[in-house]
C-alpha cells in the first residue's frame, strides 16, 4: 500500500516532507522481520513435494491405487 501512496505522490511521494519515505523503510524492515517470503515458501514446497513424492506406498484412495485395481 505504500508502494501505491509513493506513486500517487509522484516526486513528492520521494521527499521527506510527506513521510513516505520513512513508512517505506519500516514497511520493508517489518517484512523481512515478519518471517519468510515467497522465495522461502516456494523452497519449503519443492522441498516438501519431493519428500512426499519419494514414498514407496501410494495414499488411499490415489490415482495409483485406483489403476493398479
Amino acid at each position: 500500500m505504500i508502494d501505491w501512496a509513493i506513486q500517487a505522490h509522484g516526486g513528492g511521494g520521494t521527499n521527506n516532507d510527506l513521510g513516505l519515505v520513512s513508512a517505506y523503510a519500516t514497511a520493508r524492515l517489518l517484512r523481512l522481520a515478519d518471517g519468510p517470503d515467497e522465495v522461502h515458501r516456494n523452497q519449503i514446497a519443492q522441498l516438501e513435494i519431493r519428500r512426499h513424492q519419494n514414498r514407496a506406498t501410494p495414499l488411499p484412495g490415489s490415482w495409483t491405487e485406483v489403476a493398479r485395481g
